[in-house]
């Protein structure tokens, strides 16, 4: 029997899910829901990388470490002390906590990013930090359901610096990438655009 399959998500603009599906299906990754904003996939930490590497329509790819109901501070701070945070968190380093919570008792950000951090502490066995940081960890709180996810790409994927002259551009490169996903281009045939300005 093979390892469980760790459960991600790319996130992508709304409106290009299916684009982003297609080239997860393209990497033979398992796509288990498309939904607004994303599509959610299962896969081996080999899936994780490729995604992060190859999908040109995704701005970037979370892990879903853990999923729960809260609807107090302590019973928070219990279940995320549970979650694997050692798989993904080095002992000491920081973390840049970013929560949001809508329609939930649990309403106070600043309050729920505090007990994340003492909980991940705890976890690792030190303290960590509160400054930002690219370690980026995302806490979604609504109608009493948590979902925690961890940053996996670091920079936003149309960053991936493989170019080193970068200029402000009109439209990011992801999004340029799945417009012409859409409209089945394959790069075979030339593509002339007089208004690209900055390359992208």
């Amino acid at each position: 029997m093979g390892k469980p399959l760790d459960q991600y998500f790319a996130v992508t603009a709304p409106g290009f899910e299916d684009v982003c599906a297609a080239e997860l299906r393209a990497q033979a990754i398992e796509v288990q829901a498309i939904q607004r904003g994303g599509v959610a996939f299962a896969g081996q930490l080999r899936d994780l990388y490729l995604a992060n590497l190859h999908l040109r329509s995704a701005s970037r790819v979370l892990v879903r470490l853990g999923e729960m109901t809260v609807r107090d501070f302590p019973t928070l701070f219990k279940r995320l002390v549970r979650l694997p945070w050692g798989r993904f968190v080095r002992p000491g380093s920081a973390c840049d906590i970013r929560v949001t919570c809508r329609s939930s008792r649990l309403i106070h950000s600043e309050r729920v990013a505090e007990t994340c951090r003492e909980a991940i502490g705890k976890a690792l066995g030190n303290s960590v930090e509160r400054i930002a940081s690219e370690q980026k960890v995302f806490i979604r709180i609504v109608n009493d359901h948590c979902q925690v996810s961890i940053d996996s790409s670091g920079d936003l994927l149309h960053r991936r610096g493989y170019r080193i002259a970068n200029v402000a551009a009109p439209l990011r490169e992801t999004l340029a990438a799945a417009c012409l996903l859409t409209l089945g281009y394959d790069g075979s045939r030339p593509l002339i655009d007089a208004m690209t300005g900055s390359g992208t």
